[in-house]
């Protein structure tokens, strides 16, 4: 008899994917985070503030309106579940880190930049009990910020993030 997952990475008994939950099935945090959600900077900053997200056609932001930040929410209450240590962030497109020239990607509330090059960031992180999301704050419409992976530390070489 001939078994159809035979050869196949899969799972078994695996929590419901939730960005709370206490499981990381995988590599790339990001598949496991919540919708993308809209931020308004200005007047003390507005959360969820309910304006519409111009997106691509795999869920990326092609635009921003005046005053709108995009989140990406991937962890939260995570300081005994989740390892510390080096994440890298790896994407395509026009980005940087919030305190370099042309930003366009915010790493503020999740921790401080150790290196950054060309389409990878690295950001040391302890968890902690908040809320840890990486923002979009600007948009290249000619080149935007696609194809986001946060990896765990140690599998910034990887190439599957499962």
């Amino acid at each position: 008899m001939a078994y159809r997952n035979v050869g196949k990475k899969a799972g078994i008994n695996l929590e419901a994917l939730r960005y709370w939950g206490r499981a990381i099935p995988f590599t790339n945090v990001l598949k496991g985070g919540l919708r993308l959600i809209d931020y308004q900077p200005s007047g003390g900053g507005t959360w969820d503030a309910g304006r519409p997200i111009d997106v691509d056609e795999n869920g990326y932001p092609a635009s921003l309106l005046a005053d709108q930040h995009v989140t990406f929410l991937f962890a939260s209450n995570q300081a005994i579940n989740w390892p510390g240590g080096t994440y890298t962030l790896k994407f395509d497109g026009d980005g940087g880190w919030n305190g370099t020239s042309n930003t366009n990607i915010s790493v503020a509330n999740f921790g401080p930049v150790v290196s950054e090059i060309e389409g990878q960031i690295e950001v040391s992180w302890t968890p902690d009990d908040g809320n840890e999301n990486i923002r979009i704050v600007g948009v290249n419409v000619a080149d935007p910020i696609v194809n986001m992976r946060l990896l765990l530390p140690g599998f910034a070489a990887e190439a599957e993030t499962f």
